[in-house]
């Protein structure tokens, strides 16, 4: 019986469980495929943050190529630990959908010491990590490793240098 009428619509009975595309990809090659994410893959590449691809499940917050561009931040002129700081800043352990955040109100990163506090406005999720506030411009994306907020800037833990603008 593939048509089930009932008093407000059809129910389509189907033998499998529906997910969005993206669950069947890791985080690794969610980013690794993400145009608009080709800069910060390539931070995630070179500091050798492919265990996104195969341990989880993690929550990262994936700054848009744009958001890099405009950051104050010189990622060419960071070391390598001040970028591991930073990609660890952008990673929560466990897989936490935007409501979750929400209702937690902060949550601790990878990097330790680093915390993020979270809040809404006008349906939105921000993220105020004590130097600037990111919002979230996509939200909840699954993947098989854990769960990709995209924000439109690169969440700056202390300790960075800053561009002098």
């Amino acid at each position: 019986e593939p048509d089930i009428d009932v008093r407000n619509g059809i129910v389509h009975r189907i033998n499998d469980v529906l997910l969005p595309p993206s669950a069947s990809t890791t985080t690794w090659e969610y980013i690794s495929q993400s145009q608009d994410h080709s800069k910060f893959f390539q931070m995630l590449s070179d500091a050798n943050f492919d265990f996104l691809g195969t341990t989880g499940p993690f929550t990262l917050f994936a700054p848009t190529n744009e958001a890099i561009e405009n950051s104050d931040i010189d990622v060419g002129t960071l070391s390598s630990e001040a970028i591991d700081h930073l990609l660890n800043f952008h990673l929560i352990s466990g897989n936490h959908l935007s409501y979750e955040l929400f209702d937690a109100g902060e949550a601790e990163t990878e990097l330790e010491g680093g915390r993020l506090k979270f809040g809404a406005q006008r349906f939105g999720l921000f993220i105020n990590n004590g130097i600037s506030i990111s919002r979230v411009t996509a939200s909840n994306i699954l993947t098989s490793t854990g769960i990709v907020h995209v924000v439109d800037s690169v969440l700056l833990p202390p300790g960075i240098p800053l561009i002098e603008r």
